[in-house]
């Protein structure tokens, strides 16, 4: 039987966050924008960032300054289906919340130029 993704790492800076189910991931790049020209529709690209969103518990031992310290550094997005996407000028684009109870959690949002699949 064919195996579908489950599990997610986060590795921001080198550092590994484990996230929580609902982490996404957008590669980025050149995307299609319909223009309307009279009763014609065409097509124009235009860039879109990358984007990862994750949730990871906050804990005793995470240091919001460390995780801001780097500004732009590589992010992957490890999936334990064996695809792993990496952005190595990622940068957090969100203010980072913090949500207590549940075990403390801590959700991340990056953005970055278009990833690439490591193969």
């Amino acid at each position: 039987m064919t195996q579908s993704l489950g599990v997610v790492d986060i590795v921001w800076n080198g550092v590994k966050f484990p996230a929580e189910k609902g982490a996404t991931f957008k590669q980025g790049g050149l995307v299609n924008k319909t223009v309307y020209a009279g009763r014609q529709v065409f097509r124009s690209q235009e860039p879109m960032a990358a984007m990862v969103t994750a949730t990871t518990p906050f804990l005793a031992s995470t240091s919001i300054a460390a995780i801001l310290a780097p500004g732009e550094a590589e992010l992957q997005f490890k999936c334990d289906t064996g695809q792993t996407y990496v952005m190595p000028n990622a940068f957090i684009v969100e203010q980072i919340e913090i949500t207590g109870g549940e075990g403390g959690k801590l959700k991340l949002t990056w953005n970055a130029n278009e990833a690439e699949e490591l193969v």
